[in-house]
Formats: structure tokens, sequence, C-alpha cells
């Protein structure tokens, strides 16, 4: 029997040509995400108008309007901390919103 390899068949510049191209669109596509951060209206607060939230993971380029649009309605009010929660599965997608700033209670307020 005769042992048949890749190596013979297929020239090695034409394989390294497909790993290029291979890293290359890897690489787009990672370009194509990042993180979504915006800032979201807040109630009940005289201090301030809106708080700074950002995506738990990286967001597609192409769902960064849907997600503003589906922010846009939402109004949150303190107290707010780092790390908390304010969309949860935000369109279905698995990515979770999150407050990156903290946003005490008025003390004052009647």
């Amino acid at each position: 029997m005769r042992d048949i390899s890749l190596d013979n068949i297929i020239p090695k510049e034409f394989l390294k040509s497909i790993e290029e191209e291979k890293s290359s669109i890897n690489q787009e596509k990672d370009y194509n995400m990042d993180v979504f951060t915006t800032v979201i209206r807040v109630k009940g607060s005289k201090d301030f108008n809106v708080v700074s939230v950002k995506s738990t993971k990286p967001v597609h380029k192409d769902l960064w309007i849907e997600f503003s649009k589906a922010l846009s309605r939402l109004r949150v009010g303190p107290p707010l901390k780092i790390g908390d929660v304010v969309c949860q599965n935000i369109l279905n997608t698995g990515i979770d919103i999150v407050c990156t700033r903290n946003l005490e209670r008025d003390e004052n307020k009647f």
C-alpha cells in the first residue's frame, strides 16, 4: 500500500495562503465586535440626569442601533452600584447591560 499525504498533493504555499486568509477573517470578526457603552436616563435624582452603562460582552456593531433604541425607552432610579444589571438579556442576545457608576439615593428628597 502506498501512503498518501496532503503535503505531496497540495502545495505548501497554497496551504499557507489559506491560513493567512483564515486569520485575517478572524481579525475582521473581532474588529466588528466591541463592548457597547451608552447612557440611560435617571429618574428621581436631582444630581444626575443620566448614568453610564456598558454591555457585559462584546456586541456586533450591526446591533448597536437596535440596542440604543431599546435602551432609549428605559429609565432607572437610584440607588445603583457599579455592576448592577440594568437590562438583562437585551434583545434576546444573552448580553446584559450593567451600570458603570455608583448612584446614591437623594437624602433630602421628600
